[in-house]
């Protein structure tokens, strides 16, 4: 079913989504893998919000709008779990790398759901982890595809990592193939990658 239309199915009332998602970034474990749990979880906030803000989404109503920034949340949290997955090849031994993607989805699923759908009933809080987790799965096969970050030669149909996402996002928003929400999502995240210092905190790790 995906995130987006379970979410619609349930009408889930997800109000003040940001601030709760910021106060469970505050949360994480002061250890190597708490921090990087902060850094992904903060930055794909961030990234939601520059993107909700810029194409200044309307639902019918404020739980569909809501709705839909919770699925780019997860789809952008997708991304970067893949991208760390790539870099924990490279610099990490086989079982660090699956020790610290297993607790690193762990952290994040958990204080995704456990954290905006605090007092749910806990079926249903189930339910939501097992979706937030069906969904990191299929992305993996979907990022798998994405030999390098951005295919220059076509940005838009392309197997560039970034341009997936932007086809992703974009498909959220009901708009698929949108060239200005593609390019834009791949600008946005091309400037976040800086900041977080993504291999710092992987290598840390070791």
């Amino acid at each position: 079913m995906g995130l987006f239309n379970f979410f619609k199915s349930k009408k889930a009332d997800v109000n003040n989504v940001k601030e709760i998602i910021e106060n469970a970034s505050s949360s994480a474990n002061e250890n190597s893998i708490g921090k990087l749990s902060q850094v992904i979880f903060q930055s794909s906030m961030k990234l939601t919000d520059k993107s909700y803000n810029l194409w200044k989404i309307k639902g019918t109503n404020k739980n569909e709008e809501q709705t839909i920034r919770f699925s780019m949340l997860a789809e952008i949290i997708y991304f970067y779990l893949g991208f760390t997955d790539r870099i924990a090849f490279a610099v990490l031994s086989k079982q660090k790398r699956n020790e610290l993607m297993n607790e690193l989805v762990s952290i994040l699923q958990f204080s995704v759901v456990e954290t905006i759908f605090n007092g749910w009933d806990e079926k249903l809080k189930d339910d939501l982890k097992k979706y937030f987790s069906e969904g990191y799965i299929e992305s993996q096969v979907r990022y798998s595809k994405g030999k390098e970050l951005i295919d220059k030669n076509e940005p838009f149909n392309g197997n560039g990592l970034l341009s997936i996402l932007g086809r992703q996002i974009a498909e959220i928003n009901e708009s698929s193939m949108n060239p200005e929400i593609i390019m834009k999502t791949i600008e946005l995240t091309s400037a976040s990658f800086n900041e977080m210092q993504l291999n710092k905190h992987i290598e840390n790790f070791r």
